[in-house]
């Protein structure tokens, strides 16, 4: 949460474990998170670049659609496939086969 933030009330609405974590009919955390040296974890507020040590706009971008927490506004796995981080990282060989298989080509 301290990356993607809280998850919406949509979400909350069907996670079976909400209660165990959050305020009944909100999205507000039961208690304060710390980490190991006591500092508090606010949601939300952690760039994903920072976590990571990456500046990889495409990589960053690839990820931030992955870690959605709703799976009807997440990417999906053909949509992932054709990401631009994922073609860019294909050997010539492989991606001329990977086009075909999407019906790039």
């Amino acid at each position: 949460m301290e990356v993607i933030g809280q998850p919406d009330l949509q979400v909350l609405a069907n996670a079976q474990r909400r209660a165990n974590f959050f305020e009944e009919g909100s999205n507000e955390l039961v208690y304060d998170v710390e980490d190991s040296r006591g500092n508090l974890r606010i949601p939300g507020t952690k760039p994903l670049g920072l976590l990571l040590g990456s500046e990889s706009e495409t990589f960053l971008d690839f990820l931030g659609r992955i870690l959605v927490w709703d799976p009807e506004q997440r990417i999906t796995p053909i949509e992932a496939l054709m990401h631009p981080w994922i073609i860019e990282g294909l050997p010539d060989h492989v991606l001329v086969h990977h086009r075909k298989m999407l019906g790039l080509d």
